[in-house]
């Protein structure tokens, strides 16, 4: 699917996901993580994206016909350059995959989140929550035309 760079826009996202998967007869614990998931990618690409007038974010979601691979990919333009959003969200995904455990690093995150400024709307617990909450391996690419593309991989077997 296609939306505008809108914050109602993530509900839509989340709740169409949910949706795509129940009738995918995946667990009601899956169907709520990867719910999560996309949203908390859709919102992220809400924050952090540099959009003209007329750019989209593109969402898929996809199971694999075995049911024990969902993904979701959410594509947005990006300022490279000096950004320090972007620079932050590579620096948050290597931390990320230097960990072993998606609940330590949530725990150390949420930590830190506790000792700072309670009106920085930025947390950075998104991608932690996405790695332990969502269950999910985390990636990125980034194409010739500065658009970021975001991919979290859910396995439900390993609920």
């Amino acid at each position: 699917m296609q939306i505008r760079p809108d914050w109602d826009e993530v509900e839509t996202v989340r709740r169409q996901t949910m949706e795509f998967l129940a009738e995918q007869r995946l667990s009601d614990e899956s169907v709520q993580s990867v719910g999560m998931v996309a949203s908390e990618l859709c919102e992220n690409a809400v924050k952090y994206g540099n959009f003209s007038e007329a750019q989209k974010i593109d969402v898929v979601v996809r199971c694999n016909e075995q049911l024990s691979r969902v993904s979701v990919r959410v594509t947005a333009p990006v300022r490279i350059g000096n950004n320090p959003h972007f620079r932050r969200f590579k620096e948050t995904l290597d931390w990320l995959q230097n960990h072993e455990n998606p609940m330590e690093a949530y725990l150390q995150k949420m930590e830190e989140v506790a000792h700072t400024d309670p009106d920085d709307p930025s947390s950075g617990l998104g991608l932690p929550r996405i790695a332990y909450e969502g269950q999910s391996i985390l990636s990125y690419d980034l194409d010739d035309q500065d658009r970021l593309a975001v991919s979290a991989v859910h396995y439900p077997d390993h609920i």
